[in-house]
C-alpha cells in the first residue's frame, strides 16, 4: 500500500487551524503520516494545533517539523519535505479544509499512472467564515492530463496552478532537491518539475475548500478593490521571479539527461518570457516611466516565441499603460471581481 504524507503548513492560522487539521486527520486512507510545520507563528496557531493533535487516530503518524523562528514559506516547506517519508506528498495549508477522500483519490491516481508527477483536483473557495463563494473553482469539468509535448508552448502546459489542491511524487524532491529561497510559489516550482519528468493530472471532483481571506499570500481575489490591495498586487508581480529556481532545475534535468540541452534552452526562453511579461504588466499598471516600459518591451520581444504572440501582448500592455479606463475595465475590475 503506497505511503502518503500530508505536509501541513501553518503560519498565523489560529482562526482556521483546528478545522484544517481535523480534516487532515479524518482522511479515509490508512497508510498516512502528517508532517506538521509551523513557522514560529506569533499567535495561538501552534497551541491550538497541538491540542487538536491529541485526538489523532492511532494509525496516523504525526511528525513535528516546526521552526523555532520565522523562516518564510520556502524554508518551512523545505523542512517539511525533508521529513516526509511517503511516496506521495499532499500539500495542505492550515487555513484550508480537505474532504475525507482526498488522499485516497490522489494516491489511486498516482498508482494508476506512473507517468503522473503532479495531481491537482478541483476546489471550492470559502470565505473566512467557511461560507462557499459561488462560482470560484476551476473551469475544467473533465479529467485532463497536461504535458509539455514535443513543442512547448506554455510554461505550465496550460494546466491550472493551485497549490491548495496539489499532490506530488516524492521523486520531484529527490531529484531536484530543496527549493531556492525567494518569493516564487512552491506550487509553480513543483508544476515545472512535474512537467519536466512527466505529466500533470487534473481531477474535476472538488476535494478541498480553499479559504480566501485578505492575509493570504495569493488567494485574496475576493478582497476589496482599494488602493492598498492594488499595491499588494503590484508587489506580487514584482516578486514573481522564477528565473533562479527554474535555471537550476533545468540544469539538473540536463545533467541527469532527463531532457536535452535544446529542450532546456526552449524552456528557459519561456521562463524569461513569463518574467518579462509580468514586469511589463507591472510597469503598465503603475504608469512607470516610459524609459523603463520601453526597455521591458524590447526585452520581451527578444525572448518571445513568435511575432504574433508578441504583438498581442504589446498591444494589450500598451493599452493598459496609456488608458486609465482600459485598465479599470480590462484588468482591475476582473482582478477583484
Amino acid at each position: 500500500m503506497t505511503k502518503a504524507s500530508i505536509i501541513f503548513i501553518t503560519y498565523c492560522h489560529e482562526k482556521f487551524v483546528a478545522e484544517a487539521i481535523q480534516s487532515a486527520m479524518a482522511q479515509d486512507y490508512e497508510n498516512l503520516e502528517i508532517v506538521v510545520c509551523d513557522d514560529a507563528s506569533p499567535d495561538r496557531t501552534l497551541e491550538i494545533l497541538n491540542a487538536e493533535l491529541k485526538a489523532c487516530p492511532p494509525h496516523i503518524n504525526i511528525v513535528e517539523a516546526h521552526s523555532a523562528r520565522n523562516s518564510g514559506l520556502h524554508a518551512n516547506f523545505n523542512r517539511g519535505l525533508s521529513r516526509c517519508t511517503g511516496d506521495v506528498i499532499i500539500a495542505m495549508s492550515g487555513d484550508d479544509v480537505s474532504l475525507p477522500n482526498r488522499v485516497s483519490q490522489v494516491v489511486n491516481e498516482f498508482d494508476s499512472n506512473k507517468n503522473t508527477m503532479v495531481v491537482i483536483h478541483n476546489w471550492t473557495q470559502i470565505d473566512e467564515k467557511g461560507t462557499i463563494i459561488d462560482g470560484q473553482s476551476c473551469k475544467y469539468d473533465k479529467e485532463r492530463s497536461f504535458t509539455f509535448g514535443n513543442r512547448v508552448k506554455c510554461m505550465y502546459a496550460r494546466s491550472p496552478v493551485c497549490g491548495a489542491s496539489a499532490s506530488y511524487r516524492r521523486i520531484l524532491y529527490d531529484i531536484f532537491g530543496e527549493m531556492i529561497r525567494g518569493d516564487h510559489g512552491e506550487d509553480n516550482c513543483f508544476w515545472f518539475r512535474g512537467l519536466l519528468l512527466g505529466s500533470i493530472k487534473y481531477l474535476p471532483e472538488p476535494m478541498v475548500q480553499w479559504r480566501s481571506h485578505a492575509s493570504n499570500l495569493s488567494n485574496w481575489s475576493q478582497a476589496e478593490d482599494c488602493e492598498k490591495n492594488r499595491r499588494k498586487h503590484l508587489q506580487w508581480l514584482k516578486r514573481h521571479n522564477f528565473i533562479p529556481q527554474y535555471s537550476r532545475d533545468l540544469k539538473v534535468a540536463i545533467e541527469k539527461k532527463l531532457i536535452t540541452e535544446e529542450r532546456g534552452l526552449c524552456l528557459m526562453r519561456l521562463v524569461l518570457e513569463d518574467f518579462e511579461s509580468k514586469r511589463l504588466r507591472r510597469y503598465s499598471l503603475s504608469s512607470a516611466p516610459w524609459k523603463l516600459w520601453i526597455g521591458s518591451a524590447m526585452r520581451l520581444r527578444r525572448c518571445s516565441r513568435e511575432t504574433r504572440f508578441y504583438r498581442k501582448l504589446f498591444t494589450y500592455y500598451l493599452k493598459l499603460r496609456i488608458s486609465k479606463s482600459y485598465r479599470e475595465r480590462k484588468y482591475w475590475s476582473k482582478r477583484f471581481s
